[in-house]
């Protein structure tokens, strides 16, 4: 996506929209999952993608082993903004699930987590119960400030269909959330 002219060409041949693995908007909570791109190029990358026409599905991963509660609201605030300005389409907002099989699931500890979720049924991206801590953070915390950040996306999809409605019907473009 930091390539403009590579997004114009899959653009000329019908790409119309793409998905990312953003995780978090916090550079430490991505160097300890060995995530290699800064989260200040992600403005410039989906800037590009909006102006050639580009929409941009995301996911998002709360409960990193470097996320805290402010690692985790900033997130939230940021993607909130980012989708109220149109630079993300959809936003998949999940918990950081510590599936069996990768460095987190097989080694929690080497990660500074600890697993609350004993039944790997439980591992689902909108579980019901709490499933791991973070190095800063109890895994009810984490649980928690997922769910509020779930209920604030959802309030702003609401209002992003009521604005919607209300400049279908009355035909302005002036309403702006």
């Amino acid at each position: 996506l930091l390539d403009r002219s590579f997004l114009e060409a899959i653009q000329r041949a019908g790409c119309r929209s793409t998905f990312v693995g953003i995780e978090s908007l916090n550079t430490h909570c991505l160097a300890g999952v060995d995530k290699a791109y800064p989260a200040a190029a992600l403005d410039q990358a989906l800037e590009n993608a909006s102006r050639v026409g580009i929409g941009v599905e995301a996911t998002v991963m709360i409960g990193l082993p470097e996320d805290s509660a402010a690692s985790i609201r900033r997130t939230t605030d940021a993607v909130i903004r980012l989708f109220r300005e149109k630079r993300l389409a959809l936003v998949h907002y999940f918990l950081c699930v510590p599936w069996p099989g990768t460095a987190i699931g097989d080694h929690p500890a080497r990660h500074g987590v600890q697993l609350a979720a004993a039944r790997h049924a439980h591992y689902v991206t909108a579980p019901s119960v709490p499933l791991a801590s973070t190095k800063h953070l109890r895994a009810g915390e984490v649980f928690s400030l997922w769910e509020e950040g779930v209920a604030q996306l959802e309030d702003e999809v609401r209002q992003q269909i009521v604005l919607r409605r209300l400049r279908r019907t009355f035909g302005t473009a002036s309403a702006t959330p």
